[in-house]
């Protein structure tokens, strides 16, 4: 399970990291528009496996090609853990796992 955070404050929970790359693209992964956490809350970090691209079609049309990325556990200890943001949260996307806030709350404090 993966738990992600928007720039909207939403929270969204998520089955798996491959999940992750299908419903978040790369550009706003690396944008740093998503917080991404594991199933106990631990911060995740994206590194991409294949990167985004950017151009200009004929030297006017920006296009963008979202790459790929991987989740792995943060090292450095910078991060922040979920439960220490947890007031920043606004609201839960619906998903098969939690049916409110307060259920997300109460799985992460018994990990």
């Amino acid at each position: 399970m993966i738990f992600v955070i928007a720039d909207d404050c939403v929270l969204h929970v998520l089955n798996s990291v491959s999940e992750s790359q299908g419903e978040f693209e790369g550009v706003d992964v690396e944008e740093g528009i998503y917080k991404f956490f594991d199933e106990s809350g631990n911060p995740l970090v994206a590194g991409f496996t294949k990167p985004n691209k950017r151009g200009k079609l004929l030297g006017l049309l920006p296009w963008v090609e979202s790459g790929t990325y991987s989740l792995t556990p943060d090292i450095s200890g910078n991060l922040p853990r979920l439960l220490d943001i947890w007031g920043s949260i606004a609201g839960l996307d619906v998903n098969s796992h939690f049916s409110s806030l307060e259920d997300v709350h109460r799985f992460l404090v018994n990990r």
